[in-house]
């Protein structure tokens, strides 16, 4: 009987277990993976943060002033267009 799995041109290596039943056993938990890093206390930057606070006002106003006409028109299209089709 022939075998229904295709030929292939090229030879396919057997396949290498992933992790040993020796070295499962030396894994540890994942809470103890991290180890004194994960208690590590968290220090905030704040330096310059005035001026950091005032790029982002900046960019704000700036990306508002900017979408803002967009969606105006937008929003103006879809109003007058149904009294377009009305009235014609």
């Amino acid at each position: 009987m022939k075998s229904l799995l295709p030929v292939l041109p090229f030879p396919v290596p057997e396949p290498k277990p992933v992790a040993t039943t020796e070295a499962m056993t030396q894994m540890k938990p994942i809470s103890q993976a991290g180890g004194p890093t994960l208690t590590k206390p968290k220090v905030w930057n704040t330096k310059s943060l005035g001026l950091r606070l005032a790029s982002d006002a900046v960019s704000g106003i700036c990306a508002a002033a900017l979408v803002a006409p967009v969606i105006t028109a937008v929003d103006k299209s879809v109003l007058q267009m149904p009294l377009s089709l009305t009235y014609n």
